[in-house]
Parts: structure tokens; C-alpha cells; sequence
């Protein structure tokens, strides 16, 4: 199993497929009501990992990342990109715990390792999804994990905003109103 980082970083920007609210936290546009094989495989999954092939439909998964410098310079693409609502938050994993998810497929049943905790958020490795799924290296960043459909917003212990700046830094403002450059 994965070792749990002390916290997650998430990305996101306006045009993001996941939603965010500061008193909901994050939420996935995409649902799946079906069983776990239709949505949680490796097609699934390559498909929201390679940023070449992403899909038209949102999907369940959430991207994280174990460390804030991969969050912040994906921050930095999307606003040199003109993305707006560029802010990175750091997500708290104190609460998870590791369990085994029984995916069940026509000829076997994977037990995927996660971490999820008493309301249900669930945090997947890409590193698990390589090994136990047959998910792709070179679609993965080793750095990446993803959250199954919310994280919800008692996990978020801050976010920091970013803006482009004259100068061509990267500029953030963190909740309690400091400016920061990266």
C-alpha cells in the first residue's frame, strides 16, 4: 500500500470539471451510480490521468497531488494559461485510514488498496492504480493521487489564490489575506 502523505494538494480553476465550494469543498461533476468495474478501470482512469485525452464527461475522480511544489507549478500552468480562479488548497489526511476496495470484474476481483475515512472520502494512489489496475506509467505522475466523487471541506485546512503578476511571478493570496510569491 501507498504511504499516506501528511497532506494532499488540490488545483483548481474556474474551468475546472470538479466543483468547489469553501462550505461544501470539493465535489465531481461526474457520478457514477454503476457498479465499481464500469467507472474504476484502467480505461477510466487513463483517460482522467493523460491530459492528451482527457474526456468530454466529467468524471468521479479528483485530482491531488503529495506535495505542494507539483500543485503549485500546475497552479502556475493554468494561470500562464489564462485560466481565472487559479487556487491550490491543502487538503488534511490525519482522518484516513487504509482498507482494501473489492473491484469486481468479469474473470476476477481486484482488491484495490485506499484510504478513506468515517465519511466515506476515498483517496486512490496512482501508484496503486499502476500496480493493481495496469494503469500506464506514462500517463501517471508519480506525485498524483485522486479522490473518489468529494473532499469534503472539513478536510480543507486553507487556500492559497493565484494570480499572474507583471513581473511573470506567480503571486498567491492565502486566506488570511498574505502575499505570497512562488
Amino acid at each position: 500500500m501507498s504511504q499516506l502523505p501528511y497532506q494532499f494538494f488540490r488545483c483548481q480553476h474556474d474551468g475546472s470539471f470538479t466543483w468547489f465550494s469553501p462550505w461544501e469543498g470539493f465535489e465531481s461533476r461526474g457520478h457514477y451510480h454503476l457498479p465499481l468495474s464500469h467507472w474504476l478501470n484502467i480505461e477510466k482512469i487513463e483517460e482522467h490521468l493523460d491530459w492528451r485525452r482527457r474526456p468530454l464527461q466529467p468524471s468521479p475522480f479528483i485530482s491531488v497531488f503529495n506535495n505542494e511544489y507539483d500543485a503549485n507549478r500546475r497552479a502556475q500552468y493554468h494561470v500562464d494559461h489564462g485560466c481565472s480562479g487559479v487556487f491550490v488548497a491543502e487538503i488534511d489526511t490525519t482522518t484516513l485510514e487504509p482498507v482494501l476496495l473489492p473491484i469486481t470484474f468479469a474473470h476476477e476481483t481486484v482488491q484495490l488498496p485506499v484510504w478513506t475515512n468515517s465519511d466515506n472520502t476515498t483517496f486512490i494512489s496512482t501508484r496503486a492504480a499502476r500496480w493493481h489496475l495496469g494503469v500506464s506509467h506514462s500517463v501517471s505522475q508519480l506525485s498524483e493521487w485522486f479522490a473518489l466523487d468529494y473532499i469534503p471541506a472539513s478536510m480543507i485546512r486553507h487556500t492559497v489564490a493565484f494570480s499572474y503578476s507583471l513581473a511573470s511571478t506567480i503571486q498567491s493570496e492565502s486566506h488570511d489575506g498574505f502575499l505570497c510569491r512562488y
